[in-house]
This record gives structure tokens, C-alpha cells and sequence, in this order.
């Protein structure tokens, strides 16, 4: 696999050895008219340009990291991400119930730091459904206590009464269950949120959400 080297707007010196870059916002030179986030590869007389495509991975030697293409931007991936919850109790079934992490109280949060980005690529949950009759929904999130805003992470859960369940649902890179930038105020969490058309609790008994991906970095 070819490195990648930096993004830049100024195309190096060609090179007889084959060579990759990123495009930047204002390309000059030999670069001229390239759209930003373009790959070009040496030739050893000239320039070889595309379009990256949706989902796309490199090792960038510059940024010492891997990278992605995500349809729109570049990131560098920084490291994994996890955050968990759980809950050994029964929680009522409204919209605004999200487990227990609407109390402050019960939430170890930090600030996201600001110029990073969260990409999520799995969702876990672990629930046992109460005894109302009807069909159970719920969703598992991502939730920004900082902005009390929920991120719901691919399509509704849905069981019967008093059913003990476990689901796992994944995205990719390309597409992702959610990919949120960082702005200085968010402070996430993640735990599960009812839908309006399913009523029902959750049963007393130990209930659990586990999500993961990774902290990025756009470049």
C-alpha cells in the first residue's frame, strides 16, 4: 500500500519514486484547479489525479497515523474510543428518559476537546423489556450532555414483553453511526432513549449500553 504524505496546496518536486499526497483548499503550481481532497501520485514526469472514494484508508507517513476519506473530509485517526453504561434498576418508558444519564450526578464526563471528532462504528445494548403489552422500542445513543442532544446510533430496537435482549449494530467509515466534531462544550455519554410509539419500561435487572470507534482528527 502506498504511503500517503501531507495535505498540502504546493505540489513537491517530482520524483522518479512514486509519491501520494492530499490536495489542500487553494492547490498551486502543477496543482492549479485541483479540488481540495483530491489524491495525486507521482509519475516521474508529472501528476496522477482522483477522487478518493467514501471509506478509503492510508497510512500517512507525514501525520505518522492512519487516515480516511469519509465522502467529504480527510481524518487522521488519533486513537480507540469507548464508553459504556449501565444500569441495574428498571427506567420508565418516555422519550426523555435516556437510562439515567439526564442527572449530571450520574455522569463522569470530560470535555471534548475542541478540533477532534468522534466517529462511532459500533453500538451494543443489553436490555430485559418490562411486562406492557405491545411492541418495546428503544435506541441506543450517543448523548451530548453538553448540548442535551442525543445522536441515536442506527435503527429502533424492538422486542416483545419481558424478553431479555442483546444487539449489536455496526457501521463503517463510510458510513458511520455517528460522526460528531468536537467543540469545545460537548460532553458525551452514551446510553438508550425510548420511542414515542412504543410504550413499555424496562424490567428491574441489569441493562447495559457499550459503544466504540475512534477519535479523529480532521485534517
Amino acid at each position: 500500500m502506498i504511503a500517503i504524505g501531507q495535505k498540502t496546496n504546493s505540489p513537491p518536486e517530482v520524483s522518479s519514486a512514486i509519491e501520494a499526497y492530499i490536495v489542500g483548499e487553494a492547490a498551486t503550481g502543477d496543482w492549479s484547479g485541483y479540488a481540495e481532497n483530491d489524491l495525486v501520485v507521482s509519475q516521474g514526469s508529472g501528476w496522477l489525479k482522483r477522487t478518493p472514494i467514501a471509506g478509503e484508508r492510508f497510512y500517512s507517513s507525514d501525520e505518522g497515523m492512519d487516515i480516511f476519506f469519509d465522502g467529504t473530509d480527510w481524518y487522521g485517526i488519533i486513537s480507540p474510543f469507548n464508553l459504556e453504561f449501565q444500569a441495574s434498576h428498571a427506567t420508565a418508558a418516555n422519550t426523555v428518559r435516556k437510562g439515567r444519564i439526564t442527572s449530571t450526578t450520574t455522569l463522569l464526563n470530560a470535555i471534548f476537546p475542541s478540533g477532534k471528532s468522534l466517529i462511532i462504528l459500533s453500538a451494543e445494548m443489553c436490555w430485559k423489556s418490562g411486562a406492557t403489552v405491545g411492541t418495546y422500542g428503544l435506541y441506543p445513543i450517543l448523548y451530548d450532555q453538553g448540548g442535551a442532544t442525543s445522536h441515536r446510533l442506527g435503527s429502533m430496537l424492538t422486542c416483545s414483553e419481558n424478553v431479555q435482549n442483546r444487539t449489536l449494530v455496526t457501521g463503517t467509515l463510510a458510513s458511520p453511526l455517528a460522526l460528531v466534531d468536537g467543540d469545545g462544550t460537548k460532553q458525551f455519554s452514551c446510553g438508550w432513549e425510548h420511542d414515542v410509539s412504543s410504550p413499555g419500561a424496562l424490567a428491574s435487572g441489569y441493562h447495559g449500553c457499550y459503544i466504540r470507534g475512534y477519535i479523529l482528527e480532521k485534517l
